[in-house]
């Protein structure tokens, strides 16, 4: 079994259900972990690309299988678990040399929590 295999595995059998709702796509359903970023466990500003800095809306770290790829998702792709939408701020995916291992990403609360498009 591969590295990203096994981290697939990991996250079919501990992670949520997720559905992504790409902005120039079709909606792709995956497992992964999405969790709250506390204001003393979230990265610096300049690590996240924008300027929160811990008030106002809060971020939200997600991790998942290199298998749903949102580091290709455009700006504006939202993502939703259990009837809650997220929009994408930034996401990145982690590589083994040439091979993708998992994908981490920081979302918002989204303003429009109706739909998924």
């Amino acid at each position: 079994m591969t590295r990203s295999e096994s981290i697939e595995r990991m996250f079919q059998t501990y992670g949520n259900t997720l559905t992504l709702w790409p902005k120039d796509g079709q909606k792709t359903v995956c497992k992964g972990i999405l969790q709250p970023l506390g204001k003393t466990s979230a990265p610096k500003a300049d690590e996240l690309a924008s300027s929160w800095d811990g008030e106002g809306d809060p971020l939200f770290f997600y991790i998942g299988p290199a298998s749903c790829r949102v580091d290709q998702c455009l700006k504006g792709t939202r993502m939703e678990q259990n009837g809650v939408f997220y929009e994408l701020v930034r996401s990145y995916c982690v590589l083994f040399g040439d091979s993708p291992l998992y994908v981490w990403a920081t979302l918002r609360k989204s303003a429009n929590q109706e739909g998924g498009e």
